[in-house]
């Protein structure tokens, strides 16, 4: 019999709601975790004390808690309808110590609400702690108890019992920390990613956002501020970067570092390596909130798809730049990195993969392109749409990709000292096959032909990847279109040809998962299948 739901519950005066539900399976494992209960008279010791009892297993967990957690979290990947977790709490009091909820029977009033959530039939406010009932969801209607001499229960008890205070919060919040410092290295990161996240919701942690700088435009000069055209991308440090936006600090703790200092042009594989190492490094610092990336626009959206696909963290991880220099009277990097940290220390922004944000627009690393030489609206998601925007200093999302990425993806750069040979051959009429031959004569692992169209090839150049695919070379069609999709065996027949189809890649980010790609395998089946998941 499928299973719907899993309550969970526990004895709390204060903190706890009445009954909140978690906002996915591994909230809901991290719910699940830090269940607990406060002593009683009946109890011996001290009254009040809190005392945790995860998953109400802690007496019988023959093994590690924390590999039992962890054992929760791989299960959650395994199940295909994953049960809706909750949290009930029967025993909140007022202010006098009596009880807010007259429980018992009434108990089924929540149970009530719990399987209407289960089955979409009523909607939920988004709290600190997860989701809660609107009041009026939950049914009241003859319920005749007495909170204390003259105090009827009412709806007013009930908004009272469905408060979420931080101030109670806080002594929880470090008496999970005391919990799960038992565990040590047993620990799965991501209960140490939602703890953080309930503090930073709870409005508890102070945000600490890490810019870590690569060159470019945003750290461009000119001889004078009307100059535009004419300047020298990647002279400015990231120290002096930081001070020229002293509003940021008023956001986050700031702190940056200079991974590298280059035109993003002269941007390599070797760069790439070394600042997803770094980013892997920081975002593993349970201290760090979020990570901002400051780059050169030409290639920018390769850096954030490379990133994309390599980091392995719920975190913000937010790419920016400028179209103009820091000199100028109309430079866009100060606003753009103000925004990018904004962006950085929203917890809306976590889960959603590397970002980028330019002109207050938010963009997904897959679906962003430039695509303009000098406007500063000149990044665009042409094809899938942006995710959002930067509104009244808050990120405003309203859509979400749901590709793999980041803490979904497979791909692992660790001790990975080079990527794969991957070139890209551009498609046009009378084409030939001479770029493609001497491609494959200097050991080109992979190449992306950029085609024509839905990824149309001229002749002679398919003859050419034809017999590239023979010696061993991986050949992935895309399209220099810049918007749609390159379906398998439409323009080509790629089941016979054994070449791989891009979907909606554009070729330079083909390129970029191809690398990838040729790190696990080189079976054409399965880097299609990626090619579809990515």
């Amino acid at each position: 019999m499928p299973l719907t739901a899993i309550v969970f519950g526990g004895r709390r005066a204060k903190s706890a709601p009445l009954v909140y539900q978690a906002r996915n399976w591994q909230h809901g494992v991290f719910v699940g975790s830090i269940m607990a209960s406060e002593t009683t008279a009946a109890q011996a010791g001290d009254v009040g004390v809190i005392r945790r009892d995860p998953m109400a297993m802690l007496p019988f967990c023959g093994y590690n808690m924390g590999d039992y957690w962890q054992h929760w979290l791989d299960m959650g990947k395994k199940i295909k309808n994953q049960p809706k977790i909750f949290n009930v709490n029967w025993f909140r009091l007022d202010d006098n110590g009596n009880f807010l909820w007259p429980g018992f029977g009434e108990n089924f009033r929540i149970l009530d609400w719990i399987t209407r959530r289960c089955v979409g039939e009523v909607n939920a406010l988004d709290s600190p702690v997860g989701y809660i009932p609107n009041p009026e969801d939950i049914d009241i209607f003859g319920i005749d108890y007495e909170v204390s001499p003259g105090r009827k229960f009412d709806s007013d008890v009930l908004r009272e019992i469905l408060t979420i205070e931080p101030a109670f919060w806080k002594s929880d919040v470090d008496s999970i920390k005391d919990f799960y410092s038992k565990f040590e290295e047993r620990l799965p990161k991501e209960m140490t990613e939602e703890l953080a996240r309930l503090e930073e919701k709870l409005g508890l942690q102070q945000k600490n956002i890490v810019i870590l700088a690569t060159g470019g435009t945003i750290a461009g000069t000119a001889d004078s501020s009307d100059e535009t055209v004419r300047y020298t991308p990647a002279t400015v440090g990231i120290d002096a970067l930081i001070e020229s936006v002293p509003e940021i600090k008023n956001i986050a703790n700031i702190s940056g570092e200079q991974i590298a200092q280059v035109d993003s042009k002269d941007m390599d594989n070797d760069i790439w390596l070394k600042l997803a190492e770094r980013v892997n490094s920081l975002t593993a610092n349970p201290d760090v909130t979020g990570i901002v990336i400051t780059h050169g626009t030409d290639a920018m959206e390769e850096t954030a798809y490379f990133l994309n696909l390599v980091v392995n963290s719920e975190k913000p991880v937010v790419l920016t730049g400028a179209m103009r220099p820091s000199t100028a009277i109309s430079s866009d990097g100060k606003i753009n990195l103000f925004n990018a940290v904004i962006l950085a220390g929203s917890s809306q922004a976590r889960g959603k993969g590397v970002l980028v944000t330019m002109n207050d627009t938010i963009h997904s690393a897959r679906a962003v392109v430039k695509t303009n030489t000098f406007l500063t609206d000149a990044f665009r998601s042409p094809d899938l749409g942006a995710l959002g925007y930067i509104l009244g200093n808050k990120a405003i999302f309203h859509k979400e990709e749901i590709r793999r990425h980041t803490f979904n993806s497979q791909f692992d750069i660790t001790n990975l000292k080079q990527l794969p040979k991957v070139d890209i051959v551009y498609g046009y009429a009378n084409a030939s096959r001479s770029v493609i031959d001497a491609l494959v004569q200097s050991g080109a692992d992979g190449i992306i032909y950029a085609g024509v169209g839905n990824g149309s090839i001229f002749s002679d150049a398919e003859e050419g990847l034809i017999d590239a695919r023979k010696a061993g070379v991986v050949v992935v069609r895309s399209s220099r279109v810049g918007n749609g999709i390159v379906n398998r065996n439409g323009a080509v027949d790629d089941d016979r040809l054994d070449f791989i189809a891009s979907d909606t890649l554009n070729p330079q980010k083909s390129r970029v998962l191809l690398m990838l790609a040729l790190t696990k395998t080189n079976c054409t089946k399965e880097i299609q299948k990626m090619f579809m998941e990515y």
